[in-house]
């Protein structure tokens, strides 16, 4: 069987394209812990979520975050090389906007700190990827809040949910 050189390079050029548009959430993963690792030292206890998954140009995914009044918060998504421009955005429980992130950066990052009991609702939005991208979703708490306002010590869950329509 002959192989033309036109044929191989072909070939070599289609695994390389295809192996671009698989999504890699450790990739994701591994950004979010780098970027979080920045924010240990400034007193932040940084927590991972159930929030990780894929989409392509367009998708949006929403997050539920309870939050403690007078705490600060720091909410960082990772991704990997796919993802070329992610938003974030995080609205208060009756659709204000708290802070948003737009910069055009891969690894967009937020840090409010809460005036309210109750939670917040984040937006990530992948406006631009190559192919089918993958992200990682980690939340910071620090201080001390009101002592009224504290939970009785049971870590709260991270609510996720897609949006109607993705």
């Amino acid at each position: 069987m002959k192989f033309n050189i036109k044929t191989i390079v072909g070939a070599v050029a289609l695994l390389t394209l295809t192996s671009a548009t698989f999504a890699d959430i450790s990739q994701a993963e591994d950004a979010a812990y780098r970027k979080a690792v920045q924010f240990i030292p400034v007193g932040f206890a940084m927590s991972p979520t159930n929030c990780n998954g894929m989409g392509t140009s367009g998708y949006t995914m929403r997050v539920r975050i309870p939050v403690t009044r007078g705490l600060d918060y720091v909410i960082i998504v990772g991704t990997d090389a796919a993802a070329r421009y992610t938003q974030l955005y995080v609205y208060d429980e009756v659709g204000g906007l708290i802070i948003r992130d737009l910069r055009g950066v891969q690894h967009p990052t937020v840090k409010f700190r809460s005036s309210y009991n109750g939670e917040v609702i984040c937006y990530m939005n992948m406006a631009r990827t190559n192919g089918l991208a993958a992200y990682n979703v980690m939340v910071g708490r620090r201080g001390q809040g009101n002592k009224a306002d504290t939970f009785n010590g049971d870590i709260p869950s991270i609510n996720t949910e897609a949006p109607a329509g993705n």
